[in-house]
C-alpha cells in the first residue's frame, strides 16, 4: 500500500508489522520513480509498477517481490532491458498479464505508433540477475 509519493509499504497481516520502503535515490535527495499503478505477478514473485520520473513519459519497472518484508528490493526498468530500449521506445504502459507473459504497450518514436511487447517469466529472471537495488 502507499504512504508516500515514492516507494511503497507492505503490511504483514499475521504479525501486523509494516515494512516501509523508500528508494535510496529519494533518500539521497535525487529524483526517483513515482509509482502510479502496481500489478502483482504471483507466479513471478514480482510487481509490475507503472509510473514515471517527474515530468517524463510513463514507464514500467519490474520489482522483485520474493521477500515482501525485505528493505533490500531489486528492480529493472523494462525499457532499459528490451532490445532497442530508449533508442526506439519513448514510453511503456502495463497492458495486462496473459498466461505466463507480461504484456506492455510501448510507444515507438520512429513510427509514432504503439507496439505490444511480451515479456516471459524466464526473460524477467535473466534481467533480475543484473538488476539494480531500488
Amino acid at each position: 500500500f502507499r504512504q508516500d509519493l515514492y516507494g511503497y509499504s507492505v503490511l504483514d497481516l499475521a504479525s501486523a508489522q509494516i515494512m516501509r520502503f523508500v528508494p535510496d535515490a529519494w533518500l539521497d535527495g535525487k529524483e526517483s520513480f513515482i509509482w502510479d499503478g502496481v500489478h502483482y505477478l504471483r507466479d513471478w514473485d514480482a510487481l509490475a509498477v507503472s509510473g514515471c520520473y517527474w515530468g517524463a513519459p510513463n514507464g514500467v519497472h519490474l520489482v522483485s517481490f520474493a521477500e515482501p518484508m525485505s528493505e533490500e528490493q531489486r528492480y529493472v526498468d523494462v525499457l532499459d532491458c528490451i532490445r532497442g530500449g530508449y533508442d526506439i521506445y519513448e514510453q511503456a504502459d502495463f497492458a495486462g498479464f496473459e498466461g505466463n507473459e507480461l504484456s506492455l504497450k510501448c510507444f515507438r518514436a520512429d513510427t509514432l505508433r504503439y507496439e505490444n511487447i511480451k515479456i516471459s517469466r524466464e526473460r524477467y529472471r535473466e534481467w533480475m540477475c543484473e538488476s539494480k537495488r531500488l
